[in-house]
């Protein structure tokens, strides 16, 4: 989005919002945090859909905690 025409051509790139947007959005190292993130978050993410359930054992939920925080 950040490096398309229509981007590049409206007011946004023009006013200090849209440019500490670009500065951020485009630096590798924030790309890097997001897919750190989202590696962190999915064991968790799992472990949350499987609460969720309401015909869930208690040992399960207990064994996908461990096997989520090996994960991480």
């Amino acid at each position: 989005m950040f490096t398309s025409n229509n981007w590049m051509s409206s007011k946004e790139t023009k006013e200090l919002k849209g440019k500490k947007a670009i500065n951020v959005v485009l630096i590798p190292s924030f790309w890097n945090d997001v897919v750190y993130t989202f590696k962190v978050m999915e064991p968790i993410v799992g472990v949350l859909r499987l609460v969720d359930n309401e015909k869930i054992i208690m040992g399960f939920i207990y064994e996908a905690m461990n096997r989520a925080k090996e994960t991480i």
